[in-house]
């Protein structure tokens, strides 16, 4: 089971944009709103030198989980009842 990580952004928003495909949350496994969120320290000072430091990410609305295809969260799903 894969996530949609950083480097898949920008061919996961051509997809779910032209296809409006549904994505689930990782943590709550409901249908999810996707949605950019800073997770950044923000301004910083380093031995006098100051900086900003940003990291956007594409994470669900709900609870801030990666995004899941339908076919991921059934692969995870699977999973899971094997484990059992």
């Amino acid at each position: 089971m894969r996530a949609i990580v950083r480097g898949d952004v920008a061919r996961f928003f051509k997809i779910y944009w032209s296809k409006k495909m549904r994505v689930y949350c990782s943590e709550c496994r409901k249908e999810a709103v996707a949605v950019q969120r800073d997770f950044g320290i923000g301004a910083y000072e380093y031995w006098g030198a100051t900086g900003f430091d940003s990291c956007i990410m594409t994470v669900s609305e709900c609870c801030d989980g990666d995004l899941l295809t339908q076919e991921q969260l059934d692969e995870l799903n699977e999973e899971e009842k094997e484990d059992e």
